[in-house]
């Protein structure tokens, strides 16, 4: 997979797990994630003309980024205070490294509307957060889906499609300009176990 997207100029980087760690029973396979994690930033470095960042979905190691996936703001009551989107966004302030929404938008409810967009890229997370990718693009069975492909391979736009449309459509986020960022930080600590 490397080998196939590493000279594509808009590839922002890999991820070398999702999900591993989540809770005492999978924390075996952290050994495994660290192995590929420093493999794969070997075998970049080794054949790319470029440095293209590694990250890992939560699990935390000396990686170029670190995604995180929010599934809490869920049906109309939730707000950015409520939902946890807050506390996460507390949580890694401090972070020496990017971090990311790596999957978001909560399913309870459907058709999704997505409020927390407004939050995302507004000023409760836009300082904080690089960004954010919605979960997920085709249908599958677990019902995530802004759209539908079909067997002749054409594509059917969902309404959740359309609700984040005209949720993103009056935003206009400015991002955050390199000089206006810290020179360095230190290097961020593990976040505390949990159960």
């Amino acid at each position: 997979m490397i080998d196939a997207f590493k000279g594509s100029p808009n590839n922002l980087g890999f991820f070398v797990g999702n999900e591993v760690a989540n809770d005492n029973k999978s924390t075996v396979a952290s050994a495994y994630v660290k192995a590929l994690l420093r493999d794969t930033k070997n075998y970049i470095s080794s054949i790319a003309s470029r440095k293209i960042p590694v990250g890992l979905f939560q699990l935390w190691e000396r990686i170029d980024f670190f995604g995180i996936n929010l599934y809490e703001w869920c049906g109309p009551e939730a707000t950015y205070q409520n939902s946890g989107y807050a506390d996460r966004t507390k949580d890694i302030a401090s972070y020496s490294i990017p971090v990311f929404l790596s999957k978001f938008g909560c399913n309870l409810v459907s058709p999704r509307t997505f409020p927390e967009v407004k939050s995302i890229f507004g000023h409760d997370m836009a300082n904080d957060w690089s960004g954010s990718i919605i979960y997920e693009w085709s249908q599958e069975d677990n019902k995530y889906d802004l759209v539908q492909i079909q067997p002749d391979n054409t594509v059917s736009i969902l309404p959740d499609y359309t609700n984040l449309k005209k949720t993103l459509a009056p935003l206009h986020p400015k991002g955050v300009k390199m000089d206006a960022l810290p020179k360095s930080r230190p290097p961020s600590s593990y976040p505390p176990i949990t159960t």
